[in-house]
């Protein structure tokens, strides 16, 4: 037994293991930025409120590393996150809230997520982009609000360019985000970008080329809206069971 704080007494007593479990139930109950960044239970004692002593949990940053078993540096282009049906579902007092979450979750729920880029926030923090490969518009790509006329669009389509609609994820829904081109004619036979320029490529016969060089039969999703996540809230997640990562 030993004494890591202010309490007297039989409850100023601990086995270390006993305490680290709780740390790490602690850490594992919340990961949203600023549920982490709210929470002490695992750093200090909830009855005399003094920071434990020769226990400390490991940083944020470890502990995400070791219980998702992959480190930031794993998260790159072209991972593929796949939705697991243990995604947790936090309890809300207010009934808006659960509802807005129902309604954010719904775009996760049988999900194959694309991570498409990787920006560097701050000197020790990374944001991670992707799209949802999963969940179609359910409306004509012609019909579709975006930065490209309909003359572009239908261009595409007499080139041969199947182009589609995606619903990217719940962050800007209402606005273009990334397009994803698949075709022979690409590195590993993908990839992800802008959409003219994307097209340019799909079309390469409206370049001045002869002929196309790729597949007859492209295909450009235009997707609206994406997911974002901080690194740490990422690997939190898949520590957590939220997600497979392949």
């Amino acid at each position: 037994l030993r004494s890591v704080c202010g309490c007297r007494g039989s409850q100023g007593w601990v086995h270390p293991g006993c305490l680290r479990k709780w740390q790490i139930s602690v850490q594992s109950a919340v990961n949203q930025p600023l549920d982490v960044e709210g929470e002490q239970r695992h750093l200090r004692c909830s009855v005399c409120r003094e920071l434990f002593r020769g226990i400390e949990p490991p940083s944020r940053e470890d502990f995400v590393k070791q219980h998702s078993g992959l480190a930031p540096e794993d998260i790159i282009p072209g991972v593929l996150l796949r939705y697991s049906s243990n995604f947790p579902i936090p309890h809300f007092e207010d009934e808006a809230m659960q509802i807005l979450f129902a309604a954010k979750k719904a775009h996760f729920e049988n999900s194959v997520y694309l991570v498409t880029s990787v920006e560097r926030a701050t000197h020790d923090t990374a944001e991670v982009f992707g799209v949802n490969l999963s969940r179609a518009a359910g409306v004509d790509w012609a019909r579709a609000p975006g930065s490209w006329s309909d003359e572009e669009a239908e261009s595409w389509r007499r080139s041969g360019v199947r182009v589609e609609i995606g619903l990217g994820g719940p962050v800007k829904p209402r606005r273009p985000s990334v397009a994803l081109l698949v075709s022979p004619g690409e590195p590993g036979g993908w990839s992800v970008g802008e959409t003219r320029m994307l097209a340019r490529r799909a079309c390469p016969a409206s370049t001045g080329h002869a002929q196309r060089v790729a597949s007859d039969d492209p295909l450009l999703r235009v997707f609206f809206g994406l997911a974002k996540w901080s690194m740490v809230q990422l690997l939190g997640e898949v520590a957590r069971g939220s997600w497979g990562v392949s």
